[in-house]
């Protein structure tokens, strides 16, 4: 706040950055869309793959994502489908900031279990990001797409501004190296935004640091 009013960094989002975290987040909503059209039984990869982009189906044969998504298939119908259902709430966040009567969906409205099952999954296709989201196939770009990337990106598109630590707004500009990543809804809350662009903001190593996180 300065002089008692509240100031809001106009900052933008980098188009590769919202693409590529788009990508991820279909991934996510293919896998929760067929848990939840399923009423019983384990996932088949046979079926599950063809529906996911092909850059990305090698993901799911990746070891903690494909026991992710096992123990998601294994909930009951009814707790599949309020994940499902919690999913299109929280990611419509964005078109919802002036309404009073929205909320994002609480981990607590799910059973333990279901809980447990679904910030699984969201953890371990977060953990993507960090290793690199796959360049899609044919695509103009080769490199994987990483958190450096978004930081690095996101200071192009701002500019000095994109440099101004969000948290502590300080005067003094940070390294572009320093500091990480950081949610606005923390991802243990809300599994569901682990990985949405609009939550995704890098902050300065003291405010995501130790000392400060939390």
């Amino acid at each position: 706040r300065i002089g008692g009013r509240a100031v809001f960094l106009e900052v933008k989002q980098a188009a590769a950055c919202v693409q590529a975290l788009d990508r991820l987040g279909r991934l996510l909503e293919t896998i929760l869309k067929s848990a939840a059209g399923q009423k019983a039984g384990a996932p088949d990869l046979r079926r599950l793959e063809p529906l996911v982009e092909p850059a990305l189906r090698p993901l799911l044969r990746r070891r903690q994502i494909w026991e992710a998504v096992e123990g998601l298939f294994a909930l009951d119908p009814f707790q599949k489908q309020k994940i499902w259902d919690s999913f299109q709430n929280d990611m419509a966040f964005p078109q919802h900031i002036s309404d009073k009567a929205y909320r994002l969906s609480r981990l607590s409205d799910l059973s333990q279990q279901g809980a447990k099952a679904f910030r699984k999954l969201c953890e371990s296709l977060y953990e993507v990001v960090r290793t690199g989201i796959p360049a899609p196939v044919g695509g103009p770009g080769k490199e994987p797409f990483t958190l450096r990337t978004l930081r690095e990106s996101y200071q192009e598109e701002n500019g000095a501004l994109g440099r101004v630590c969000p948290a502590c707004v300080r005067q003094t500009l940070f390294d572009a190296s320093e500091g990480e990543i950081d949610h606005y809804f923390p991802k243990s809350q809300h599994p569901a935004l682990a990985f949405h662009p609009c939550n995704l903001r890098p902050s300065c190593s003291d405010c995501n640091g130790p000392a400060m996180k939390g």
